[in-house]
């Protein structure tokens, strides 16, 4: 071991972290490096006070600034509300620096492959641990097998950076962006629905920890970010094809629908301890027809969820530039509910039953019908118009739409969509896009008709110029996001297309929460 000169340790991390380094840091001698990662180094280190070995970590330069020295401290919090054998120990936390437990040992995917057992057990012992963090209100959020360090025959969950205190509905990570590693993310995460992130992610997480140790790799692997997340969010996840009951117990871990998960880390821990007593396990496989119906109807949280939400894009503007309260609320919830429908009538459509297509339209149709006999809103007419058109009924949906315009001359988006039904009506339509009724809109919407009609007229690289030129003046324009996502995909660009397919949900989301 070197000996650094006075004041050296304070000079190294100074020099490290970019940042001035609190007093206490001289009660610690460095030792070794032991690892670096997105946040900061990790150093073997002596406490010379209290005559001990420690894991020591400090920001690297490529961690940022105050909210990272701030989420170090609340990566110590968040530990230190955990006493557990499998949970690494935090003995000392300031912005600069985080001293914890060592564990002398490595990452649990450096366990020999082929010890199925030794892997399974091992994870079964991480699953205990993290219950006992879920009881506490602590979900980790970054569950991964570098953050599951094994010594003898023991596994220590550590690292709990991005840990979010589900009791005191609190995220502790930074603001914004996709949180946690691509590969072992649930769908929520990679939504950045932080909201939706409870222990059955943590679950999701320790299936893909449990898949990478027996396979070699996380279920979902790509070399594109942007792919990588799209293939978390549609595709299920392929056999392991190593054992029939560890394949159903992964498989139930990986489920998309939290709820067709563990419901908690324990249970999964149960299940796999059956399987090491060689007992059945309660994870089953979906039928065939399962197997074959769900990827069709999860395409739904991608592209399909994102360009069926065009109907209720407009509608929440709609509802945000309602004049009455009232209107407000009950057009936004029928926009919400009109959403699902949209939705769901395109899964099954695709799906080959068009008969409950149908009736969800007719029903979603009869509900906008009950609410203008008690009040005759210009946005429920625009509505309904939508999902007639939807439904093919397009002259009652032209009559709709009149109608709407009727009662607001100058409702957002009505007159262009009232264009869009003359091309539904007539083929000729299209090239009346640029007409009258575009020259009386805003100079943004007469942008983002023309970039409509050169799209119907398959005119795709000038649509996405004009789109390009419309969210450049209105970054939080709905419909022209969709529309980029549609010309994406015409072009065959299908990075683009979930891009701007998850940046327009993003924009709904933040719609419905004014």
């Amino acid at each position: 071991m070197t000996e650094l000169p006075p004041d050296g340790l304070r000079r190294l991390l100074r020099d490290v972290a970019h940042a001035p380094v609190d007093d206490g840091i001289e009660r610690y001698r460095i030792v070794r490096e032991l690892g670096r990662g997105g946040m900061g180094i990790v150093y073997e280190a002596e406490d010379l006070s209290l005559g001990r070995r420690v894991a020591l970590k400090v920001l690297g330069p490529a961690a940022g600034g105050s909210e990272r020295r701030a989420q170090l401290v609340r990566e110590a919090r968040a530990a230190a509300r955990l006493d557990h054998p499998g949970i690494a120990a935090v003995y000392d936390a300031t912005p600069d620096y985080l001293a914890m437990q060592l564990v002398d040992g490595h990452p649990l995917s450096e366990c020999p492959r082929d010890d199925r057992r030794r892997l399974v057990a091992l994870v079964r012992d991480a699953a205990t641990a993290v219950q006992h963090a879920h009881e506490r209100g602590i979900v980790h959020r970054d569950l991964k097998p570098s953050n599951l360090l094994v010594q003898g025959d023991r596994v220590y969950v550590t690292d709990f950076g991005l840990a979010k205190d589900a009791s005191a509905d609190v995220s502790l990570s930074t603001p914004g962006g996709i949180l946690g590693t691509p590969g072992f993310l649930p769908p929520e995460q990679a939504w950045g629905r932080t909201e939706e992130v409870d222990a059955r992610s943590d679950v999701y997480a320790l299936g893909a920890t449990l898949h990478a140790c027996l396979v070699g790799s996380p279920p979902f692997v790509d070399t594109d970010l942007v792919r990588c997340l799209r293939r978390v969010l549609e595709e299920d996840p392929k056999p392991m094809r190593v054992d029939t009951d560890l394949d159903a117990i992964v498989l139930r871990c990986l489920a998309k629908e939290r709820e067709r998960r563990y419901p908690t880390a324990e249970a999964l821990a149960r299940d796999l301890d059956r399987w090491l007593r060689g007992e059945p396990v309660t994870a089953r496989r979906g039928s065939r027809w399962e197997r074959i119906r769900r990827p069709l109807l999860r395409r739904r949280r991608v592209l399909v969820a994102a360009i069926a939400v065009v109907a209720a894009g407009a509608a929440l503007w709609i509802v945000t530039t309602s004049r009455e309260q009232a209107t407000r609320q009950m057009a936004l919830e029928l926009s919400r509910r009109t959403a699902f429908v949209e939705r769901d009538v395109g899964d099954l459509r695709r799906l080959g039953d068009m008969s409950k297509a149908n009736r969800l339209l007719d029903d979603a149709i009869a509900e906008c019908d009950a609410l203008l006999a008690s009040r005759d809103l210009a946005e429920v007419h625009q509505l309904r118009a939508r999902l007639l058109r939807t439904r093919g009924r397009i002259p009652d949906a032209i009559a709709a739409l009149d109608r709407a315009l009727a009662i607001d001359p100058r409702l957002p988006g009505a007159r262009l969509e009232r264009t869009l039904l003359d091309v539904d009506s007539r083929p000729d339509a299209a090239s009346e896009l640029a007409s009258q009724a575009v020259d009386e809109l805003p100079r943004v919407e007469q942008l983002f008709a023309r970039a409509e009609r050169a799209r119907l007229l398959g005119d795709f690289e000038s649509a996405r110029r004009l789109l390009e030129d419309v969210l450049q003046r209105d970054p939080a324009h709905v419909p022209a996001t969709l529309s980029l996502a549609r010309v994406a995909l015409a072009q065959g660009d299908d990075a683009r297309a979930l891009s701007a397919a998850l940046s327009a949900v993003s924009l709904q989301r933040a719609a419905l929460e004014r």
